[in-house]
Formats: structure tokens, sequence, C-alpha cells
């Protein structure tokens, strides 16, 4: 299954958001530097992790904590991780 379709809700209330990551798929550095505008383009899946609001700094500002898949995919351990650290 998808990392994007999976609901993952911590057990302090924090519930991942998905969002989209445009990148590319280059063949070699060469590419990325010389040639990035011919890359083929590819969008990878992430979730966000916010604290819940009540949790939040009243300025508005607060950190947050992004998984986003590698090339092998999320391993239970890094939404532990990510548990971890909204926490």
């Amino acid at each position: 299954m998808r990392f994007r379709d999976q609901t993952i809700v911590f057990k302090n209330g924090a519930k991942g958001q998905n969002f989209e990551i445009p990148t590319a798929n280059p063949l070699n550095y060469f590419h990325v530097i010389s040639r990035s505008a011919e890359l083929p383009k590819l969008t990878i899946d992430g979730k966000l992790f916010l604290p819940p609001t009540d949790r939040r700094k009243i300025d508005g500002n607060w950190p947050l904590v992004m998984v986003v898949p590698g090339s092998l995919g999320v391993a239970p351990s890094h939404v532990k991780h990510a548990e971890t650290l909204v926490r």
C-alpha cells in the first residue's frame, strides 16, 4: 500500500496530512547541472505531521515533521521516529 493511502494518527492526536513533492529523475550529475529542464518530472508522496493545536506556539510558529518515502518506502521505524519527534 502506498504511504499516501495509509491513515496514520499518533497517540497525541497528530494525523498525517498528505502532500506532494515535485522532483525529477536525472540520469546522472551532468543532467542535473546542464539539462535540468529536460529531466523526466515526477512527484513523490509525503506526510506532514503537526503537533495538536493546543501544543502549538501562540505566535503561529511550530515545529513540524515530514516523512517522505525513500527508494525502499517508509518503514514502521520511520513512522515511530516521526511520532517521537511530534510528541
